[in-house]
């Protein structure tokens, strides 16, 4: 439910024509898309966490593979 109080006018008829208008607004602007996220470069230390995550998956892999090869 939305409320929308409107006292700035002496007449009740303007002050629905205000609460109207700020109600068309208000929709109208929720209704408009957000604006796309500017893509920014991954920072060093992301990166690094990234390839040390790698480099320690690939370890735990290389930890489980069989050593004879006769498998």
């Amino acid at each position: 439910m939305l409320v929308i109080e409107a006292h700035r006018h002496r007449t009740r008829e303007r002050n629905r024509a205000d609460a109207l208008e700020r109600l068309v607004s208000l929709i109208e602007r929720a209704a408009e898309p957000p604006k796309p996220r500017k893509a920014t470069r991954p920072t060093r230390a992301s990166r690094e966490r990234r390839l040390a995550a790698k480099r320690e998956r690939a370890g735990t892999k290389r930890a489980r593979r069989s050593v004879g090869g006769d498998e």
